[in-house]
């Protein structure tokens, strides 16, 4: 039986957008951490470990502030931005672990609504989030927009990296190895 997000093709592409940008924005926290300790392969090895995400975005917090690479300026943007993907990751597991139904209330259109379930012994067990166009949008940009700054931070500081190595006297133009995508 289809979700009742299928229903809605608007819904389901923004969904989709949202699964789309973290699955990337993994790759960009792993050249952050290769950046930073100046090898891919071990920071593959260490993002990728089972671990859950908001421990995971601690994990790369602890190694970008221990690393010598990053300016004083940039630990403390990151650790900013990792904050804020904490608080977007809660809305994200929101949206993409519990059922959504369609809520047929007095509005024209019904409206799509994730059943929230929680622990029985939390303090609000069973909640309702609104999923409407306008939400789903914002967690999409404001996902981008953290995305977009630490790419930029990421790609800059390897831009400046091969700069130096430039200057090196055992210089011959060969680049590290791309991390592999998928």
């Amino acid at each position: 039986m289809p979700s009742p997000i299928e229903s809605s093709h608007d819904h389901l592409t923004e969904i989709g957008r949202i699964a789309v940008r973290w699955s990337s924005l993994d790759f960009t926290l792993v050249k952050l951490i290769a950046e930073s300790i100046e090898d891919e392969n071990i920071a593959e090895a260490i993002y990728f470990t089972p671990i859950s995400q908001r421990a995971r975005l601690d994990m790369v917090r602890t190694v970008i502030n221990a690393a010598r690479r990053p300016t004083a300026s940039e630990k403390s943007e990151i650790s900013k931005l990792l904050e804020s993907l904490g608080n977007l990751w809660i809305k994200r597991n929101e949206l993409m672990h519990n059922p959504i139904v369609k809520h047929y209330g007095k509005k024209a259109e019904p409206e799509m609504i994730a059943r929230i379930t929680r622990p029985a012994n939390a303090k609000n067990p069973k909640k309702e989030m609104s999923l409407s166009l306008s939400y789903l949008k914002d967690h999409s940009s404001r996902l981008e927009a953290i995305a977009e700054r630490l790419f930029q931070i990421a790609y800059a500081r390897e831009l400046r990296l091969l700069e130096n190595a430039k200057k090196h006297p055992t210089w011959r133009g060969k680049s590290r190895k791309p991390v592999p995508q998928g």
